[in-house]
């Protein structure tokens, strides 16, 4: 009887390992891709994408809806372009309203091949920088969960089949951040400047952090006359200065970066939709009209975190650049 009881709990032990460990398995992250960064991290991220079988330096870009590629590099994959559907209005930071896109049939990521990717096409849209010619938005993004590893210049791409929460596995201590996806598929969270919370956007693609003036001038009081502001040459004959306001703390569920300065920007979005969109659709309630975000949280800022970002659970995941 005793040896009956004995081999009963053996087995009820052994069943409980198992399961254990099948549970363990599941939570387990698949890595699908990783890529080195190119050039400057705190300036873009640039990885190597094959498109068509050829290798295209590319963005990876999550403040974009669609990707975005050169009219010559469309031209070298022998991609034919069309025209956007007039009732689609996509934008640049600028207000430069994109109107032709075209489709790549065969996309790589890791093993992983991507059939029929849409993206908008136009010329000098990347102006050379680091040799780039396309970009990967979030559609092509949102069926991964992406790491991007700043220390070890890395971004990684792993698969959403894992459980929930169970990420970071390079610390013991992070922080988790609630967004939404919003307008165009944009990671919208909330974030705290000077003590007071801001709507923020997290673009990868976007060099430098920018509120947008509106905000500024409205909830900061402040603007390009301030005693504070500082004021930056850029060489760029179309935009040859712009101004930064330098702000106390910038904070992310707890993780706090001192002293920023954040650089004003013109909601040209909204300036040229008001162009683009009849009166009547522009009196709907709300905030209809699309805008520039209050907060655009560029690489800047970024690079001085280690994040990651879990789509299926609308989550980003956050610690120090070096935290271990």
């Amino acid at each position: 009887m005793r040896n009956g009881i004995w081999l009963g709990l053996c087995a009820l032990a052994l069943g409980l390992l198992t399961a254990q460990g099948a549970i363990a398995q599941q939570c387990q992250l698949k890595l699908i891709a990783s890529f080195d960064m190119q050039g400057s991290p705190a300036e873009s991220i640039v990885v190597p994408i094959t498109m068509n079988g050829k290798q295209i330096p590319t963005l990876i870009d999550t403040g974009a809806t669609a990707g975005l590629m050169e009219a010559s590099a469309a031209t070298a994959l022998g991609l034919t372009t069309r025209p956007v559907r007039q009732t689609m209005m996509i934008y640049s930071a600028g207000g430069r309203r994109y109107d032709r896109f075209a489709t790549v049939p065969e996309l790589e990521i890791g093993p992983l091949r991507i059939r029929n990717t849409d993206f908008i096409v136009a010329d000098n849209i990347f102006h050379g920088d680091a040799g780039v010619t396309a970009s990967l938005g979030q559609t092509a993004l949102e069926p991964f969960d992406i790491e991007f590893d700043f220390a070890a210049r890395k971004v990684r791409f792993f698969s959403q089949d894992h459980c929930e929460g169970k990420v970071v596995y390079w610390s013991g201590n992070f922080v988790s951040v609630p967004f939404k996806l919003i307008g165009g598929d944009e990671i919208a969270l909330q974030m705290t400047l000077d003590g007071r919370d801001i709507d923020a956007v997290l673009d990868t693609g976007a060099s430098f952090t920018y509120i947008n003036s509106r905000v500024a001038s409205q909830v900061y009081g402040i603007d390009e006359t301030s005693p504070t502001i500082k004021r930056y040459e850029t060489g760029n004959p179309a935009k040859p200065v712009v101004y930064g306001a330098p702000f106390e703390s910038l904070s992310i569920g707890g993780i706090n970066m001192p002293k920023p300065t954040i650089l004003l920007i013109d909601d040209k979005v909204r300036q040229r939709a008001r162009w683009d969109i009849p009166d009547k659709m522009q009196n709907q309630p709300g905030d209809f009209l699309p805008h520039f975000p209050h907060l655009l949280l560029g690489l800047d800022v970024l690079h001085h975190l280690r994040v990651y970002i879990a789509y299926r659970e609308h989550k980003i995941y956050a610690t120090a650049a070096d935290a271990q």
